[in-house]
Formats: structure tokens, C-alpha cells, sequence
């Protein structure tokens, strides 16, 4: 085929400028606002940067206070671990010292019913002696005869 050329009417070329104008107008347009958007968010990341730097230093302040109080923690827990350690011991020792007390309290008093047995033993030996004694006394001749004596 074979190209053939037409007139184009005269409209067609200064409204194809316009619009190239009006299109790198917009261009030019979102270049501008893309570069103020780079601009704004290169600032808040400086801001950022600030802030995370801010936190970077309270979290490194931070940790140095934990592990100072870990330290103390330390200090602290051996202490309480002697202590207990202590309280233990002392127990220990007391148990064994109320454990012999016991003990010889037993001792004791298994002596004094022992002693108690032969004390027992005894009184009542002696009190039937004594009963019988008297019941001779009374029987006595020479008894009665000072008895009536007595009593008149």
C-alpha cells in the first residue's frame, strides 16, 4: 500500500502542543512533589535516627543498670544462701542438743521411778510395821491397864 499524505487540519498541531505541555506540566508537577516527599521523609528519617539514637543510649543505660542489680542479686542470694545455710547448721545443732536433753530427761526419770518403787516399797513396809506395832501396843496388858489408869 502506499502512503498517502493528507492535509491535517490546522487544529491538530497546536492542540497536540498544548497537551505535550500540559503533560510535562504534570510531570514537572510529580517530580516536585515526589522531591518534597523525599525531602519530608529524608527528615523524619533524621528524626527517627535521633530517637532510635535516644533509645539506643536508655536501652544501653539500661542494661548496665540490669546487670549492675544482676550483680547485687548475686551479693545478695550468697548472702541469704549462708544465711539459710546458717539457720540450718544451728538447727541441726539444736535438734541434736533437745534430742540428748530428751534423752537424759528419760534417763532421769526412769531413776526416779525406780527410786519411787523402792521408796513405795519401803513406806509400805515400814507402815505395816508400824500398824502392827501398834496393834501389839494396843493389845499390850500393861497398856490397857495404863489406858484405864489414865482415863479415870
Amino acid at each position: 500500500m502506499l502512503l498517502q499524505a493528507q492535509d491535517t487540519p490546522a487544529w491538530v498541531g497546536p492542540t497536540m502542543a498544548i497537551s505535550l505541555a500540559i503533560i510535562a506540566l504534570a510531570f514537572a508537577i510529580i517530580g516536585i512533589v515526589v522531591a518534597a516527599l523525599g525531602l519530608a521523609l529524608s527528615r523524619q528519617l533524621k528524626d527517627l535516627r535521633g530517637q532510635m539514637a535516644g533509645v539506643q543510649d536508655d536501652l544501653q543505660r539500661t542494661m548496665k543498670s540490669i546487670r549492675k542489680g544482676a550483680k547485687d542479686i548475686r551479693g545478695v542470694t550468697a548472702l541469704v544462701h549462708d544465711q539459710v545455710a546458717g539457720f540450718a547448721s544451728t538447727g541441726e545443732e539444736l535438734r541434736g542438743k533437745v534430742l540428748d536433753a530428751a534423752e537424759h530427761v528419760q534417763t532421769r526419770l526412769q531413776d526416779i521411778e525406780a527410786l519411787y518403787d523402792v521408796v513405795y516399797e519401803e513406806v509400805a513396809d515400814t507402815a505395816l510395821d508400824v500398824a502392827a506395832s501398834v496393834r501389839t501396843f494396843r493389845r499390850n496388858p500393861v497398856m490397857r491397864v495404863m489406858r484405864r489408869w489414865l482415863s479415870r
